[in-house]
């Protein structure tokens, strides 16, 4: 009986650090962080058009990590947005960040493929871009 009673309590200790530690394993997205607030709040700092390939994932207890593309103005002030997006996802408990700016000319100009056909890699449905050439290797005789 007394082994039983030692086994259960030991299975009730040990099940919270075993959850704890497949989550680590696994770095599944963290449960209390809700994305699209985050992307709300970033996407309300002036200069940012867009927020893309946002990643959020445990790698340690206690620690959440994220990577984001952001869409930002060419002329803003880099430096500046990327301070306050650490401070945004600083507040919901993001403490390790890795932010990709991708800079853009203006807000219109997301989304649209270029003049010359080459296709941005916003490019909706890439319905607008044209179709890639094949190009194929002739073939010549040798006069040598």
């Amino acid at each position: 009986m007394a082994a039983i009673i030692s086994s259960l309590i030991l299975v009730a200790t040990a099940w919270p650090v075993m959850v704890s530690c497949n989550k680590i394993f696994l770095q599944s997205s963290p449960t209390h962080l809700d994305v699209a607030d985050v992307k709300e709040a970033i996407l309300a700092i002036d200069g940012v058009h867009g927020v893309h390939e946002e990643h959020f994932w445990q790698l340690v207890d206690g620690l959440v990590i994220g990577t984001i593309h952001l869409l930002v103005s060419k002329n803003c002030n880099w430096s500046e947005i990327n301070a306050t997006v650490k401070d945004i996802l600083h507040h919901h408990g993001v403490h390790s960040t890795t932010l990709q700016p991708e800079f853009v000319d203006t807000p219109e100009s997301i989304g649209l493929c270029e003049e010359l056909g080459s296709c941005v890699p916003q490019c909706r449905g890439e319905k607008c871009c044209k179709p890639r050439r094949r190009f194929t290797v002739s073939q010549t005789s040798d006069s040598v």
